[in-house]
């Protein structure tokens, strides 16, 4: 037969037919694309963006954050604090002494101490050892594998917890690594990260002990911790670093408004009162980009949020610190995704909804209604379930949609219909 090529001069079951490998082919390129990791930058990008439009949530206030910038480097100087070791960078022992001791005074539930303490010599920083190792409540901290930044020597490794990030291109952190697999080299053998440290000394305040299911995922009283798979969202192919989770950032204003903050000479000046500290987490870090090695050499400290806004590794801290007690305290979703058959499934069907709906449709002005409707679905949607902790696969859905539409439009005008049908 020798047929108009519009969709309305086709039978229905031609148009079916067109329909289904149109939404087969699209989704077919559309998933073998991802599998190789050829969407993973728009995906991420996406996941970025969706962070970037949830509302604002407020600060958590079961944190304190003490930072340590510049202007304390200048303050310590003006007090006549010496650096009783010539490595040191930013924290001096006679301040650093007085801020651990004044802060343990204010009986918080525990202080996270995200300073590298490599520079400690034991006859110079006698007295600073001495002060650090007393408190039961202080985690101090280390960097473990292949760029090491060892513990501070004679503190029991209970007490330490590893600062290492897993992040992606560009320094962005996206991902909470919470138990490491270092390979058991050098002396930062602690398997805890410092934000689970932090987290499992605040629970155990609330009767909340830290265990390990029967899969080997941890968890908090109800509160599973699934590790992350090779394929995660739109993650393809991660390394596995041990067991981490997605990140779920505390929506506030900025990246650093995590929690209330104050500096050094806030704390050494009496400018804070003992409330503003009791019974809460006390993480201490350094508010600069970059700070110098005990040979010289810098280290820096800047990582990249998806709010578009780089922040020391102290602030990323207190979202992961936060990030698990909020889901065990307060139901706070943590992120996770379906699984990868389960969205191929997705994708495959909404390919075939797409075409669908420009092959049957008969006007040109429905077409377009209906594409734009189906689309504002899928968005919004995805931007709903995200908020509600499940990241789906949302340019995927769109590629989807958009491209079998086009291809089916395609198909109706060729002459290779003749072939399909």
């Amino acid at each position: 037969r020798n047929y108009c090529y519009q969709p309305s001069t086709i039978p229905v079951s031609k148009r079916l037919r067109i329909a289904g490998l149109s939404g087969l082919l699209t989704s077919a390129v559309l998933l073998g694309l991802r599998f190789v990791g050829a969407l993973q930058p728009l995906e991420l990008s996406a996941h970025d963006a969706f962070f970037r439009l949830r509302p604002s949530e407020a600060p958590d206030d079961r944190l304190v954050l003490v930072t340590i910038s510049d202007a304390d480097l200048r303050f310590q100087d003006r007090q006549g604090f010496t650096r009783r070791n010539a490595k040191q960078s930013i924290a001096y022992d006679e301040a650093l002494e007085q801020l651990i001791n004044t802060l343990s005074s204010y009986q918080p539930r525990t202080i996270g101490l995200d300073i590298y303490l490599d520079w400690m010599e034991s006859e110079e920083s006698k007295a600073l050892i001495q002060t650090l190792q007393a408190p039961e409540k202080l985690i101090t901290a280390c960097q473990a594998g292949e760029n090491e930044i060892p513990p501070l020597k004679h503190v029991d490794i209970e007490q330490v917890g590893f600062t290492n990030f897993s992040s992606d291109t560009g320094r962005s952190v996206r991902r909470h690594l919470l138990l490491g697999r270092f390979g058991g080299l050098g002396d930062c053998q602690t398997p805890y990260a410092l934000s689970l440290q932090l987290a499992g000394k605040y629970l155990e305040a609330e009767n909340i002990a830290g265990r390990f299911t029967e899969e080997g995922y941890l968890a908090f009283d109800e509160v599973v911790l699934k590790n992350l798979t090779r394929r995660t969202g739109g993650y393809q192919g991660l390394e596995s670093q041990g067991g981490q989770i997605l990140l779920n950032y505390r929506s506030t204003q900025s990246p650093r408004a995590i929690a209330r903050a104050f500096s050094l000479e806030d704390v050494l000046t009496q400018k804070i009162q003992p409330t503003d500290i009791q019974d809460r987490i006390v993480l201490i870090g350094v508010d600069r980009i970059d700070s110098l090695d005990p040979e010289g050499t810098r280290r820096l400290d800047s990582w990249r949020t998806p709010f578009n806004e780089e922040v020391p590794g102290v602030f990323i801290h207190a979202h992961m610190t936060s990030q698990l007690i909020s889901a065990v305290l307060d139901d706070r979703p943590l992120i996770q995704a379906l699984s990868q058959p389960m969205e191929g499934v997705l994708v495959v069907g909404l390919a075939l909804w797409g075409s669908g709906v420009m092959i049957l449709s008969l006007r040109r002005s429905i077409k377009l209604f209906m594409c734009s409707v189906s689309l504002g679905i899928c968005l919004g949607t995805t931007f709903m379930l995200f908020m509600a902790g499940w990241w789906l696969p949302v340019v995927p859905f769109v590629v989807a949609l958009g491209g079998a539409s086009g291809m089916a439009a395609i198909a109706t005008k060729s002459k290779l219909i003749k072939k399909l049908i």
